[in-house]
């Protein structure tokens, strides 16, 4: 088993490895270098003990050209191409169908820059090295293009002298170009692999193939270029500048797969790049160290279609846990760049630039057009993007550019603050930002247990170590945090937050949306141990919404000032013991604004600006449409028995109807559940009129005998609602129905207007 910590995410591997299917055995026997020319350059192949001393070719200025017709080297094999120092280029093309197994050591004299070119695939074995002073670029394409229009092609040799002294421009491929594979070696250990490709200070490493696979080995630099380019299709533009050879992707009409597997590592102080249309890397890892040599590089992988970590890392730093960190490194520390439409960081995988040093660590730039998610495996071994800081040197900025963003498991976007500033959080989701969940990070102690800590998914800005000592904390402030997004949910114990446990002051949130969502112990918090709290500003346009446990909060211990909190939205609803509190203990509680049209709060639920100084309470600011909006939302259910009170018996046909009605006292026009419909009920129009009241107040005052003079006046003030009750031939010869007044009718009247 292979086992190695990536920053303190440890991880272990199997060793064991196939490569059957890849058509080759690597023999450990004394096997010569199966290395034939093809008679076009004049290339010589000489052959002492083990190594093959190649001469001859074709120099045309500073450029060497050979050709071979086939070009292996097995285990323990040297090939030595032997230049004058005057040659800065040699250019090697294979053009007999065949891949090429490297399993020795290639070397050449000088600094001279040497490129392998075969069109069917380069296979690197375990034992493979390099031993050149310039740079090595091994590629499957089929032809380098020169600047003045030259072609040195592997696919249709030329057969006259090649006569270029220019620069080569362009690398063409064609439609089906081979693979580029470096097998498992069995001596890599941990991190520090005693083999593998290895370049020079300052030059380039580059495989520039089809599909390309890297498993259990590695690619070393120091300061240098690696690059690792997955062509399908198209050209890729070259340029050889002062710092080492340069590669342009605008023409490559399609890109490939690379994989790193089991292990497999990419070391460097300089730039790292990957280009491709998948970008997979399962168990492995790239690693950016600045140190006292110079400043950091870069890492920047780009796909058309996905990048993928399972359980691997990428890493920039500025200094080493195991270097003498009392020596200040002052360079600053590399950058990680990351973009394609789908970005996927998978159990425990964790991405970092950070400073142990005087250097200000680097920034992580994240641009994923569909998606971005971090996760464990089934709740355990989180993933983690984090800048850091420990000395005195600045952490960096993270920036994260997606159309979805989602962080479960545990997982965490986090920016770490020692004893300089933390780096400052900027996410802008165009669609939807989802946090929720819990998870567990399993890491082995020295006796090889596995120790489980439970991690909140989250996204942070802290400084210090929450339970230590005050006078062991960091002086660092926190960092901010800044997200932008239409829809926010933070759910199942999730949570933003800016945090300082130290001395100094803690960062603030700055929140733009049109939803926001808490629910079972969501969380938006802003705490310090001492200093002044973060601030916490939210503005969502159309609802924020906390439910089952939920908060908003800024907290201060000890004698810390706590944050204000600013919340602008549409409708504010509190559902079930949530709070939006601003709390202190010896310092100032902090003030919190409220600018809501809506306000709807349940009972359990509380908003508090406090501190157990009395004189240093907070203020609590409610700005709405109107103060009595804060309606509860606990369920009043109305006794049918009290309706019975609102019920009295009226007339019959032809009476005022004022006197018979219906009434639907209910519970008001707020339904219990602010996240169900709302019910529209019709309203039962009035047809009587009001004189039943008139007539009450007059004849309260008279005496019986006075009452059908009374009703009399009445009448004459306005005409009752009869039944119809014959009917009648009109002057068109038509019949209508009409209401005919009797005596009996008028007596009926009289009864009902006196109540008898």
């Amino acid at each position: 088993m292979l086992s190695t910590n990536f920053g303190g995410y440890g991880f272990k591997v199997n060793a064991t490895a196939t490569v059957a299917t890849l058509g080759l055995v690597i023999s450990h026997g004394s096997v010569q270098a199966q290395i034939a020319t093809d008679s076009t350059t004049n290339t010589q192949v000489n052959i002492n003990g083990n190594i093959s001393n190649i001469t001859g070719g074709i120099q045309a200025g500073q450029n060497l050209f050979h050709s071979f017709q086939q070009f292996s080297l097995p285990t323990g094999e040297v090939v030595n191409f032997d230049n004058t120092a005057d040659i800065n280029n040699i250019f090697s093309r294979v053009t007999g169908g065949t891949f090429s197994t490297i399993d020795g050591l290639i070397q050449a004299n000088g600094n001279a820059n040497l490129f392998l070119l075969n069109p069917a695939g380069i296979i690197f074995g375990a034992n493979a090295q390099l031993n050149i002073g310039g740079s090595f670029i091994a590629t499957t394409g089929d032809r380098l293009i020169f600047e003045d229009g030259f072609e040195f092609s592997a696919v249709a040799p030329e057969t006259e002298a090649i006569l270029t002294i220019s620069s080569p421009i362009g690398l063409q491929y064609g439609t089906n170009p081979g693979e580029i594979t470096i097998l498992p070696n069995a001596n890599r250990a941990g991190s520090n692999p005693i083999n593998g490709l290895s370049i020079q200070p300052n030059e380039t490493l580059a495989l520039l193939g089809g599909n390309i696979s890297i498993t259990r080995n590695s690619l070393n630099g120091i300061a240098s270029n690696i690059e690792i380019s997955s062509i399908a299709s198209g050209k890729i533009a070259l340029e050889n500048s002062d710092y080492s050879w340069q590669f342009n992707y605008a023409n490559v009409s399609k890109f490939g797969e690379i994989n790193l597997a089991t292990g497999a590592l990419v070391n460097n102080s300089g730039i790292v790049n990957f280009q491709g249309n998948t970008i997979n890397l399962s168990t492995s890892g790239v690693s950016n160290f600045t140190d006292l040599k110079g400043e950091g590089g870069i890492i920047n992988l780009e796909a058309t279609k996905s990048i993928n970590l399972d359980r691997s890392f990428l890493f920039t730093q500025v200094g080493q846990l195991s270097s003498n960190i009392e020596q200040a490194i002052l360079g600053a520390g590399g950058d990680i760049l990351l973009k394609a439409p789908q970005i996927f960081f998978q159990n425990g995988s964790a991405v970092s630039a950070g400073t142990l040093s005087q250097g200000a660590g680097g920034d992580i730039t994240i641009d994923a057009a569909e998606i971005m998610e971090l996760s464990g495996n089934a709740g355990n071994n989180p993933s983690v993007v984090s800048t850091s800081t420990q000395r005195a040197g600045d952490g960096g900025q993270i920036d994260v550019n997606t159309n979805k963003l989602i962080i479960k498991d545990g997982s965490q976007i986090q920016a770490l603050a020692g004893e300089g500033k933390g780096g400052t959080i900027t996410i802008n989701a165009a669609e939807s930002i989802e946090i929720y969940g819990t998870g567990i990070l399993q890491t082995p102690d020295l006796d090889g247990n596995i120790l489980e800590t439970k991690l909140i998914s989250g996204i942070s800005a802290s400084s210090g170590i929450e339970n230590l000592p005050f006078e062991q904390q960091p002086q660092g402030d926190s960092g901010n945090l800044i997200i932008n997004t239409p829809n926010l949910e933070i759910v199942d114990e999730a949570q933003i937050s800016v945090s300082n446990f130290g001395l100094s002051n803690a960062g603030d949130i700055t929140i733009s949306t049109n939803t926001l969502n808490l629910d079972t112990k969501g969380k938006i918090i802003a705490n310090t141990a001492s200093g002044t709290g973060g601030s916490i500003n939210l503005t969502a346009q159309e609802l924020v919404i906390l439910n089952n446990n939920s908060e908003i909060s800024t907290t201060a211990q000890q004698n810390g000032d706590g944050g204000n909190i600013a919340l602008t939205t549409n409708n504010l609803v509190l559902l079930e013991s949530d709070r939006i509190s601003a709390d202190a203990q010896q310092g100032s509680g902090g003030n919190i604004t409220i600018n809501t049209q809506g306000f709807f709060t349940a009972p359990e639920s509380r908003i508090t600006a406090s501190s157990q100084v009395e004189t240093k309470k907070g203020i609590v600011e409610i700005i709405t449409l109107d103060n009595s909006s804060k309606i509860q939302t606990e369920y009043q259910e109305q006794s049918p028995l009290e309706a019975e009170n609102y019920i009295s018996t009226g007339c019959g046909v032809g009476e005022d109807f004022t006197k018979n009605q219906f009434r639907n006292i209910g519970r008001g026009g707020i339904p219990n559940n602010l996240m169900r419909e709302i019910t529209t009920e019709e309203t039962l129009g009035d047809l009587g009129t009001s004189s039943t009241k008139i007539f009450s107040n007059r004849i309260s005052k008279q005496t019986p005998k006075d009452h059908r003079r009374i009703l009399q006046e009445l009448d004459s003030d306005y005409q009752l609602i009869t039944e119809a009750n014959t009917w009648i031939i009109n002057s068109q010869g038509k019949i209508e129905l009409v209401a005919q007044d009797n005596h009996s009718a008028a007596s009926n009247k009289l009864v009902c207007r006196l109540g008898h």
